[in-house]
C-alpha cells in the first residue's frame, strides 16, 4: 500500500508538463498517417533514462511500428490519445523478437510494444493502444501462427503495470508476459472482435505474482490463459517454470472461449490461482483446464468464487484430451497432467431470455474426465444453477465433493467413472425444502439420470445407486 501511494504521488509530480516527456517535442506527429516509430523509440530511451515518462497528448492518433521498452519506461497515454500500430506488417518483420510460440521458445514478429529482461515499466492513462489486427487475421493461414505476434510481448522482465488503457484489436494474444515476476494489468478494457482468431486478452506464462484486476475483457479465444510453457523432447535445454500466485477478481468477461482457462501448455505446472468477483455475460466455458498427451506438469491449489454467470455453455470442463482428434493420440504415453485442489463456489447463474449456446433446455454442465487417477480433490460449493439443469460427470478421480448444489429445474444428472471419495452434502432441486444427504461418502460409482419431482427423490435415487454399488464390490 505504501509502494503503491508513493508511486502515485511520483506520477502526479513528473507529470506536470515542466517534468514529462511530450512525444510532440520529439517531432511525433499524432494526424493517424505520420510514421512516428522513430520519433517515440528516442522519447523512450531518451526519457527512460531520465526516469520520466513518455506523454502522448490527448485525441491524437500516433501511428508507429515496434516500440521496445527500456528500464524505468512509463508510457502516459491521455483521453482520446491512440497509439496504432502500422498496418504495414512487414515493418514487424524487420526485427525478430523471442518469445513462446505456442509454448516452446520461438523467434516471431515484433509486438507493437515489447520488453525485454527489464524492469519498472509502466503503461497508463486512459488512452487507447491498437494493434491493427484487421491487417493480420485476414492472412493467418498464410503466416505461420507461431510467428504472429501479441500486442504486447514482455519477456523476463519484473514491475510491470498496465493500468488504465483500452487494449484492441490485437494481432493474436493481446498481453502476453512470459518468465515475468510483479505483474499488475489493472482497470483495462481489452477488445477483439469475436471473430478475430486466437485473439486471447491476458496470457501470463511461466510468471509469478500477477495481479489481474478490475477489467473488461471481450475477444476472439480466450479471456484468460495461464501457461507455463509445452515440454519438447527434441528441445534439450528448454527451461520449464511455473506460473504461480495469481489473483484475478472483480472481472467483466463479455465474449470469449474460456473466462479463465489453464492450459494447454502447462509442462512447467501451475499454482496458487484465485479468481474472485467475476460477472461473465458470456463466455462458452467458465473454468476451462485443458492439457494433451504427455505434457506431464503439475495444476494445483485453482479457487475460483463469487461469479455471477449469464451465459456460458459449460460451468467447468478439465480435458486430458484438448484439440486431441485421433483415438491413438488418446493413447497415453510419457507423463500425466496432475490435477489437485480444484475449487468452485459461490456460483449464481441469472438465465438470459435468449442465450448463444442453448435453443430449449438449459443446461451448464460440469465435466472433469481425467485419466489414470490424476485428478484429485474437486469441490463445487455453493452453486445456484437457478432454472438450468444441474449435470455433473466426473471420470477418473480421487476425492470430489458436492454440497448446497441449487437449481429451480426438475432434474438433476450426476454421472461418474471411477471415482473415490465422493461425498455428496445438501443438494436442492425444484423445492423450497433442502434434502441434506448427510456429506455421505460413496466409494463406488454413482449413476444417477432421471427427472424428478422433488428433493426427496433425488436422494433416494442416490442413495439407492451406493447400495447397489457396495453390493456388487462386496458380491465380487
Amino acid at each position: 500500500m505504501l509502494r503503491r501511494l508513493l508511486f502515485l504521488l511520483w506520477l502526479q509530480f513528473v507529470l506536470s508538463a515542466e517534468l514529462r516527456c511530450d512525444i510532440e517535442s520529439f517531432s511525433a506527429i499524432g494526424d493517424g498517417s505520420t510514421d512516428n516509430t522513430l520519433a517515440i523509440q528516442t522519447a523512450i530511451v531518451t526519457c527512460s533514462e531520465l526516469d520520466r515518462p513518455i506523454y502522448f497528448p490527448p485525441n491524437k492518433i500516433f501511428l508507429s511500428g515496434p516500440l521496445f521498452l527500456m528500464n524505468k519506461t512509463t508510457l502516459y497515454l491521455d483521453q482520446g490519445t491512440i497509439l496504432q500500430a502500422s498496418r504495414d506488417i512487414e515493418v514487424f518483420n524487420k526485427t525478430k523478437v523471442l518469445s513462446r510460440c505456442e509454448g516452446v521458445p520461438c523467434l516471431k514478429y515484433s509486438s507493437l510494444i515489447n520488453a525485454y529482461n527489464i524492469s519498472n515499466i509502466f503503461i497508463l492513462g486512459p488512452g487507447i493502444i491498437d494493434g491493427s489486427g484487421s491487417s493480420w487475421w485476414p492472412i493467418k493461414d498464410q503466416i505461420l501462427f507461431s510467428s504472429r505476434p501479441s500486442l504486447l510481448n514482455i519477456y523476463g522482465s519484473r514491475n510491470i503495470e498496465i493500468n488504465g488503457p483500452t487494449l484492441r484489436n490485437s494481432p493474436m494474444w493481446t498481453v502476453h508476459p512470459i518468465f515475468c515476476d510483479d505483474v499488475r494489468i489493472l482497470n483495462v478494457s481489452i477488445q477483439n472482435p469475436s471473430s478475430s482468431p486466437n485473439t486471447d486478452g491476458i496470457d501470463p506464462e511461466s510468471s509469478t505474482n500477477v495481479l489481474i484486476g478490475n477489467s473488461y475483457i471481450s475477444v476472439g479465444d480466450d479471456c484468460i490463459a495461464i501457461k507455463s510453457g509445452k515440454r519438447k523432447e527434441d528441445i534439450l535445454d528448454q527451461v520449464l517454470l511455473p506460473t504461480e500466485n495469481v489473483t484475478i477478481f472483480n472481472m467483466t468477461f463479455n465474449g470469449c472461449h474460456g473466462a479463465v482457462s489453464i492450459g494447454s501448455e502447462l509442462s512447467g505446472g501451475i499454482r496458487n490461482v484465485k479468481v474472485t468477483n467475476s460477472n461473465i455475460l458470456l463466455a462458452r466455458y467458465v473454468l476451462r483446464l485443458k492439457t494433451q498427451n504427455g505434457r506431464g506438469g503439475q495444476v494445483e491449489n485453482i479457487h475460483f468464487q463469487h461469479a455471477t454467470i449469464k451465459d456460458t455453455e459449460k460451468t467447468l470442463e478439465l480435458t486430458m484430451f484438448y484439440f486431441t482428434r485421433s483415438q491413438h493420440a488418446k493413447t497415453f504415453v510419457g507423463e500425466h497432467t496432475l490435477f489437485k485442489n480444484i475449487m468452485l463456489e459461490d456460483f449464481r447463474f441469472d438465465i438470459p431470455d435468449k442465450s448463444k449456446w442453448w435453443s430449449t433446455l438449459p443446461t451448464f454442465p460440469v465435466t472433469a474426465q481425467c485419466e489414470a487417477r490424476s485428478c484429485s480433490n474437486l469441490t463445487l460449493r455453493n452453486i445456484d444453477f437457478g432454472e438450468s439443469k444441474a449435470h455433473f460427470q466426473f471420470s477418473n478421480i480421487d476425492g470430489i465433493s458436492l454440497d448446497n448444489i441449487h437449481s429451480s429445474f426438475n432434474s438433476f444428472d450426476l454421472n461418474t467413472i471411477n471415482v473415490s471419495r465422493l461425498s455428496v452434502g445438501k443438494i436442492l432441486i425444484n423445492s423450497t425444502d433442502v434434502q441434506d444427504f448427510g456429506e455421505r461418502e460413496y466409494e463406488t460409482d454413482v449413476i444417477f439420470d432421471a427427472n424428478v419431482r422433488n428433493v426427496l427423490g433425488v436422494a433416494v435415487a442416490l442413495g439407492i445407486a451406493g447400495l447397489i454399488g457396495i453390493i456388487g464390490v462386496w458380491m465380487v
